[in-house]
């Protein structure tokens, strides 16, 4: 497989400005970083979830913006309702959206300060707007946040690094959305250091692309990789892309 990666120099940023489609709200949407969000196909939008607060406070709001209006909707949540949290994974995968995974901070003061991972997993069903929250063997899986997630062939949701609060993960780990089962997987190749907060992205059915992250050997990465899937999804491969020095461009 021969591929091809180079800089897109033709794109050009535009804001687009708050639109409540509810016009009893108030207030705009509340300030907020380290939040879950993915595009939904399926009614051509963008979900947002959770996030915190610049004080630290994790939310558990969740918000949908349509792309063709241009506005934003607060999602009426029904069902399990993930607590509050910041650094989860939220996916689309057709009918459903997948929430895995993240991390609540109480307070800004160390003191008094608690800190949460979470390794839990739910089902968004956009039909009914309601969450629940899927319970199964998780095979060893560590509770993580800052982890890469991206779905394969719309049935299995693949994991790779995070942090668990004294460790970073350097495994990968698939789930069959199916059947509801998780599993870790063989890679073979040399892959990338253990690290969190990389940016994970599908390719193609068998492959997915790791890009960066920062760790404890280097601290920040600016390296890629590829991991390809065999044909079963249960054996993979660690392929590192080599990236030639770019020009900035103005």
């Amino acid at each position: 497989m021969k591929r091809r990666y180079s800089s897109c120099k033709d794109f050009s940023w535009n804001e687009i400005s708050e639109k409540l489609h509810n016009q009893r709200f108030t207030s705009y949407i509340p300030e907020r970083g380290c939040h879950a969000a993915c595009y939904s196909k399926s009614d051509n939008s963008m979900y947002m979830f959770g996030g915190s607060t610049s004080r630290y406070t994790p939310l558990s709001d969740m918000w949908n913006f349509n792309m063709e209006s241009l506005e934003w909707h607060r999602v009426n949540q029904k069902g399990d309702i993930p607590s509050p949290r910041s650094l989860c994974t939220l996916l689309d995968a057709g009918e459903i959206l997948i929430l895995f995974g993240g991390y609540a901070k109480s307070s800004m003061n160390p003191i008094n300060q608690l800190v949460q991972f979470f390794g839990d997993l739910y089902y968004f069903i956009k039909e009914e707007q309601k969450w629940i929250q899927i319970r199964s063997d998780d095979s060893g899986l560590p509770k993580l946040a800052s982890h890469g997630a991206s779905i394969l062939q719309n049935r299995w949701m693949i994991i790779t690094g995070g942090s668990s609060g004294e460790d970073f993960n350097g495994d990968v780990y698939i789930f069959d959305i199916k059947n509801q089962i998780w599993s870790p997987v063989k890679c073979l190749g040399e892959g990338p250091n253990p690290r969190h907060g990389h940016c994970q992205i599908t390719i193609d059915d068998n492959n997915i692309l790791i890009i960066g992250g920062a760790g404890v050997i280097k601290g920040a990465y600016s390296d890629v990789f590829l991991l390809t899937f065999d044909t079963n999804i249960e054996n993979a491969k660690w392929k590192e892309i080599k990236v030639n020095p770019i020009k900035k461009f103005k």
